[in-house]
């Protein structure tokens, strides 16, 4: 029996699943000593959101690159959830750190 793959999307809210368990445990940790407020515990919740939104539209179109406007989309890869322009894989960056 041959075993289907991943459909993008389901590779998109997989990724999205490992970067929201790695971004709650950077949460946790930074939330014991540091306030609400802080800039890094705010760019960990940024990065949640947008996991977040991945998971729920794994397909959708969430801006345009700052380089040639071109949309961006999520792409789910082995190492976690990025943020790509369709029209140049290199315009990329990772939403989780870790």
């Amino acid at each position: 029996m041959k075993m289907e793959e991943a459909s993008p999307a389901m590779e998109i809210q997989r990724a999205a699943l490992v970067d929201l368990r790695s971004l709650g445990q950077m949460l946790n940790e930074l939330s014991d000593s540091t306030e609400l407020a802080n800039p890094e515990v705010q760019t960990v919740l940024a990065r949640m959101q947008i996991a977040q939104l991945a998971l729920s539209l794994p397909t959708a179109a969430i801006g345009a690159c700052a380089i040639d406007g071109s949309p961006l989309t999520y792409r789910g890869r082995i190492d976690g959830l990025w943020v790509c322009c369709n029209a140049d894989p290199e315009h990329c960056w990772k939403n989780s750190q870790v």
